[in-house]
C-alpha cells in the first residue's frame, strides 16, 4: 500500500476481516497489488496508517505504542470496519492519555470520544473536569460554550451541596433571622426548634443580621442533599459526532 510518499508492505490477512473496503481490492484480479503496483490510498495519511500497522502487526510492547499511533489505529479501524483493532485502541488509549491529569489532556480525551463515538470517554472526561476544584474558564475554551457552561454549573451545584453539609444544614428548618426570604429555602445553621433565634451564619463583619448562604441564592431544597458528580455528569450532553 502507498500513502503520500510512503509505502507499507504488510500481510493482507487481517485487512480481509473488515468490510468490502479492502476485500474487493485484494480479491479483484484487475487490481495488481505488488511492491511495484501498490494499492494507492488517498483518504488517510502516512502517519495514520503507520499507527494502524503498528497496532495490527506490533514489533513492540503495547505499553510502548504512542498516543499518536493508537489514535491512528482507532481512526482507520473505525472507518474500515476493523472491530478488533478498534476495541483494542478504545481500551488502551484512556490508560495512556488520562495518566496525565491536566485539564488539556482531559479535554483532548473528550474531543476524541466525540469524534470516534466512544461515550465512555466523554463521560469520564466530564467527571474528571467537574471534580477539579481549580478549573477555570480559560482551560475550557477548547470545548464548546454549552458544554463549558454545564461543567461550571455542575461544579457550582456540588460546591454548594458540600458547603451546606459542612454547615450542618437540615431540611425543613428555617432561620428566624432569614424568615422574610426563606419560606421555600433551607437556611438553618444553629437556629430553629427553640435553640436560638438567630442564624449563626447570618452575621456579617459589621454585625448586621444578614444570611450569606442560601437565602439570597434561590437554592431549592432538592439541591441540598444527594448531589454527586455522577448525577451531574449525566446532565451534560455527550454531543457525539
Amino acid at each position: 500500500m502507498k500513502v503520500e510518499n510512503t509505502r507499507f508492505r504488510v500481510p493482507k490477512t487481517r485487512f480481509l476481516i473488515s468490510d468490502a473496503h479492502f476485500f474487493d481490492r485484494f480479491e479483484n484480479k484487475t487490481y495488481r497489488h505488488s511492491a511495484e503496483y501498490p494499492i494507492i490510498l488517498t483518504d488517510t495519511t502516512a502517519e495514520t496508517l503507520n499507527g494502524l500497522v503498528t497496532v495490527m502487526y506490533p514489533l513492540k510492547k503495547s505499553s510502548e505504542i504512542t498516543h499518536v499511533e493508537w489514535i491512528g489505529a482507532l481512526d482507520l479501524a473505525t472507518r474500515w470496519g476493523l472491530k478488533d483493532i478498534r476495541d483494542e485502541a478504545v481500551a488502551s488509549i484512556p490508560q495512556l492519555l488520562l495518566s496525565e491529569a491536566s485539564p488539556q489532556a482531559i479535554i483532548k480525551h473528550i474531543i476524541a470520544g466525540r469524534k470516534y463515538q466512544v461515550p465512555a470517554w466523554i463521560s469520564e472526561g466530564y467527571r474528571r473536569l467537574v471534580g477539579k476544584p481549580d478549573l477555570d474558564l480559560e482551560e475550557l475554551q477548547t470545548l464548546d460554550p454549552k458544554t463549558s457552561s454545564h461543567i461550571l454549573d455542575a461544579q457550582l451545584r456540588i460546591t454548594r451541596t458540600q458547603l451546606h453539609k459542612q454547615l450542618g444544614l437540615r431540611p425543613k428548618e428555617r432561620c428566624l433571622a432569614c424568615a422574610p426570604f426563606s419560606n421555600i429555602y433551607d437556611c438553618n445553621y444553629t437556629c430553629g426548634r427553640g435553640r436560638v433565634n438567630k442564624c449563626g451564619s447570618c452575621r456579617n463583619k459589621e454585625g448586621e443580621e444578614k444570611c450569606i448562604y442560601t437565602c439570597a441564592n434561590n437554592f431549592n431544597n432538592t439541591h441540598l442533599h444527594g448531589v454527586d458528580i455522577k448525577e451531574e455528569v449525566k446532565r451534560i450532553p455527550l454531543q457525539i459526532e
